[in-house]
């Protein structure tokens, strides 16, 4: 080989490389060894780790299905499982360390501070029972928000609320007093101290939080909540009555629980993404305009999704993406709306109603590709490293796309259905709740083909 054709070789390769690895990944970061502050770890979703280095294989069981983000952090995993219980197994085995039951259903993401793990128990599916005044959702006899040892899982403190408490809530210091910030089914927003669990505030809200985690960004805390719940015949042929949530409201208060602003949109099901001083929040709408005569069976749920963008200082409508009109499922979850990813001035988003998973420019909204996942949606938000997607659909089908122009690269299939529990990247692993189990798999495994080893 010619000293020039070596260095028009070297170039390609530099070239081919970079358009692979277009977004790539400066958002992985070494894995944390004490705290684990929100959903996803961080307000953009992308739960990518570059450190340390792991390549492991396992699987670890629950009672019941998964529907809670996943927390690592040091060599612990913790989840929640429909079983009502929170889980503690070694990352690098799978094996448990140890579990603790609570009262009723934990679905959120397990928050991690201070020695300490936070979880919050609910119903499925979250429904103002008779007993409850409207619009709260949750039981008769209440909640709670739990701390546990997270060496040992012993209840430290319990704080009681009216309303359910599935949503993820967040965790920080502020000016030396712990905080763990959370709200749920019955129009408020809470601050508890996070080392005692007494009340410091609690300020109400539009409404109630079904499963909109919170995201923390910028010294501001974002939420999604609905004003009330009313009665709507959303199954054109069946006609059954179901709930869903009107006067939709995302907003943004301090850590001192004084608001900065409130904007009608989003959903109280799919949690705002925050990142580059945007938020993200996708809605769904549902009516008889958008009933049209077919015979389905069993009958389909007619919505559409919309994706908006928001100045996160502000709460100014910066621009908005509306899909067409599709059927709403209970694959996977009951959730119609699906928390989206950021990643190198991309935002990612699943569009349930129409199957459709898409890319946009995060600041001007153009829309950059279009996968289809049909027949399945996907109700889980995605993680981006090294230029690859990674998401699962609502059935057992893990994809991998390059981030740079939707090509699926390879779609991997699992013992079990995927619900919204969204992975999360340790070095070379990929660690992903699949119906009522935990599986750690090597991204080189997944990237040729090869799903977990049951």
């Amino acid at each position: 080989m010619t000293r020039t054709s070596a260095m028009w070789l070297a170039a390609f390769a530099a070239l081919a490389g970079a358009w692979f690895c277009v977004p790539c990944n400066a958002s992985a970061q070494p894995l944390p060894t004490t705290t684990w502050p929100q959903y996803q770890y961080s307000s953009d979703h992308n739960a990518v780790f570059d450190s340390p280095d792991w390549s492991v294989s396992w699987k670890a069981q629950a009672g019941d299905i998964i529907h809670g983000g996943l927390s690592i952090v040091g060599t612990t995993l913790y989840f929640e499982s429909f079983d009502h219980n929170v889980y503690a197994v070694n990352a690098l085995t799978g094996k448990e360390i140890w579990h603790r039951t609570l009262t009723d259903v934990v679905m959120n993401t397990p928050v991690v501070a201070n020695g300490l793990v936070y979880a919050g128990e609910g119903i499925d599916p979250g429904i103002s029972p008779d007993t409850l005044p409207n619009p709260m959702a949750g039981r008769k006899e209440g909640n709670s928000i739990y701390a546990l040892d997270a060496a040992t899982g012993r209840i430290v403190w319990r704080f009681r609320t009216v309303g359910h408490d599935m949503p993820t809530g967040v965790f920080l210091n502020d000016g030396g007093t712990p905080k763990f910030i959370f709200t749920g089914g019955d129009l408020h927003v809470y601050a508890l101290n996070a080392r005692t669990g007494k009340l410091l505030w609690k300020v109400p809200v539009s409404g109630v939080d079904m499963m909109a985690s919170l995201a923390m960004s910028g010294g501001l805390i974002y939420g999604i909540t609905g004003a009330k719940i009313a009665n709507d015949q959303i199954y054109f042929q069946a006609g059954t009555v179901t709930n869903r949530m009107v006067n939709k409201q995302t907003w943004a208060v301090n850590s001192g629980g004084k608001f900065a602003w409130r904007t009608p949109v989003g959903e109280p099901g799919g949690s705002p993404t925050v990142a580059a001083n945007t938020v993200f929040a996708e809605s769904f709408e549902q009516n008889p305009t958008l009933w049209f005569p077919v015979l389905a069976r069993p009958p389909v749920r007619f919505m559409r999704n919309t994706v908006t963008a928001l100045d996160a200082t502000t709460g100014d409508v910066l621009w908005s993406h509306q899909s067409g009109i599709g059927g709403g499922t209970r694959e996977g979850s009951n959730m119609q709306t699906v928390a989206g990813a950021y990643a190198d001035g991309r935002f990612y988003e699943s569009f349930a109603a129409v199957r459709n998973f898409e890319a946009f420019d995060a600041k001007s909204g153009t829309l950059l590709w279009t996968l289809s996942t049909a027949p399945h949606p996907v109700k889980m938000s995605a993680v981006i490293n090294d230029g690859l997607l990674y998401f699962g659909d609502a059935a057992n089908t893990l994809y991998i796309v390059r981030a740079a122009d939707g090509q699926v690269m390879q779609r991997v299939a699992f013992p079990d259905t995927f619900g919204i529990s969204p992975p999360v990247i340790v070095g070379g692993t990929l660690f992903v709740a699949n119906g009522k189990s935990v599986y750690a798999v090597p991204l080189n495994d997944l990237q040729r083909g090869a799903g977990p080893s049951s």
